[in-house]
């Protein structure tokens, strides 16, 4: 064994003396005083003796565990569902959308470890001026110091295009929330990365679209045309607008690609920023995990709202009596109010013919029906789902998404209707391909009215959210002081 190999093997020994552990403290480690080595001139031995040892010493420094966790999602697996109409179910999520964590504890063997966050990602940073994109900030001031204004958050990917609210054209950014808002971190779970368990116990975003009204997107994203490599740092593209897209203020400038859209295809990046200002239209903040979820509307259930529904038929969820803002699965989310109820002041938009055929005066046409036509409560009437009365919801036995016909003869997707209906998602186990976890996780979830009543008429809400994730989880070990 060479001195240069000693000398190594000592530096690991005093360096766990000194109690230096990846990840903090552990359980699992005792605490290690520094030894009392007594007088100088027996420090000076100890160090003589060192240079003369030849017999084989094996040191065990013990696992390392990594700093932080970088999330990427695999867009073509990954799919959302929102509310109960079924025109945005199974969206997919685009490719390359990603959010990194810092790790905060682990076991001793490094294997079960908590996470919390989001922190800036190493390689492309997303802290970002949501006014404009390209714009790299630490602050709200750093943006209003860019002439941008507007906010800073930490961004869940580059602007997107997306179809909503009928199929209008829209560019989407969404941002994750921040301790600023109650105190808790975005995202912050519990891994084991061995196994691939996942539990998120808090994944908290909100998009926002560029809309100059409800149903009224002012077109697609600017994409990146001609980049070679994505996410190199290198602005080998030009930030392009297609004909009558969003009028975004980087067209023309150079670009790097980010991801790859799933549901409008293109390549995007956030140096071709939207068109300000962007509009949250609503709030995801759900626990997901690996385990995936498994739902029954049963005796607690809301009962359905809308005109349209038989007497008493339960649906998944509703808004509470006492603050329609709150979703609802049952009494017990409403702190004292009632799940399942239209909200005290809205007056529903009724169908544009009276029953014997004569044009009816308060219908809105500009409205779906049976929302309330107070734009600013977003609060559509509730069903289980928008199917015919003739044509149930049939499910498959590997979804949880059926087909049923529309009451104009349309096919369309539909969750499950009545007392006793479930819904479920199991997803595959966990892989670990040279080094990166695929994780595919679920999240179930009664999503909140939406930002206006024509959205929430189009989409369903307050109404049901499913989740379906495929994460790449990378382990990072960058320098931590």
């Amino acid at each position: 064994m060479n001195r240069k190999m000693i000398f190594l093997r000592a530096l690991v020994v005093l360096s766990l003396a000194a109690g230096l552990v990846a990840c903090g403290d552990d359980d699992g480690t005792p605490d290690v005083g520094t030894p009392d080595t007594g007088s100088d001139a027996q420090e000076d031995a100890a160090g003589d003796a060192a240079d003369d040892v030849t017999a084989d010493v094996e040191v065990d420094a013990g696992p390392v565990c990594p700093s932080h966790l970088r999330f990427e999602i695999i867009g073509a697996e990954s799919l959302t569902t929102v509310g109960w109409t079924g025109l945005f179910h199974k969206q997919p999520l685009p490719d390359g959308y990603q959010f990194t964590v810092e790790v905060t504890e682990c076991d001793a063997t490094c294997t079960q470890c908590r996470f919390t966050g989001p922190v800036s990602n190493q390689d492309v940073d997303n802290r970002r001026c949501l006014n404009d994109t390209s714009v790299i900030c630490g602050s709200d001031a750093d943006c209003e110091t860019a002439g941008v204004g507007g906010l800073c958050r930490l961004t869940f990917g580059p602007p997107m295009s997306t179809r909503a609210l009928g199929g209008s054209p829209y560019c989407r950014v969404d941002y994750f929330t921040t301790d600023e808002v109650d105190g808790l971190a975005a995202t912050a779970g519990l891994i084991n990365l061995r196994t691939g368990r996942l539990d998120l116990e808090r994944f908290s975003f909100i998009p926002t679209l560029n809309q100059n009204g409800p149903g009224m997107g002012r077109g697609f994203c600017a994409t990146c045309e001609g980049d070679i490599t994505p996410n190199d740092g290198v602005r080998d593209g030009v930030c392009t607008v297609s004909s009558g897209g969003d009028p975004s203020p980087s067209e023309g400038q150079p670009c790097d690609v980010n991801t790859q859209g799933q549901q409008i295809p293109g390549s995007f990046s956030y140096d071709c920023a939207g068109s300000a200002p962007l509009v949250p239209v609503l709030g995801v903040d759900v626990p997901v995990s690996s385990v995936g979820f498994d739902v029954s509307i049963d005796g607690s259930s809301p009962p359905a709202t809308n005109p349209f529904a038989p007497e008493g038929l339960p649906v998944f969820c509703g808004s509470c009596t006492n603050d329609w803002r709150i979703p609802c699965a049952s009494d017990s989310d409403c702190d004292g109010g009632t799940c399942g109820v239209i909200p005290e002041g809205c007056e529903l938009n009724p169908p544009p013919l009276l029953p014997d055929g004569t044009p009816n005066p308060g219908h809105v046409p500009t409205l779906p029906l049976f929302v309330c036509k107070n734009p600013e409560i977003g609060v559509a009437a509730s069903l289980p789902n928008a199917c015919a009365p003739d044509s149930p919801c049939v499910v498959p036995d590997d979804d949880f998404l059926g087909t049923c016909m529309n009451r104009d003869g349309i096919p369309i997707s539909c969750m499950p209707a009545g007392p006793g209906a479930n819904v479920s998602y199991r997803p595959p186990q966990p892989e670990n391909r040279g080094g990166v976890l695929i994780v595919r996780a679920g999240a179930f979830s009664c999503l909140p009215p939406y930002a206006n009543s024509f959205g929430a008429g189009v989409l369903g809400l307050p109404g049901p959210g499913a989740m379906e994730y495929a994460f790449r989880i990378y382990s990072e070990f960058r320098d931590v002081e």
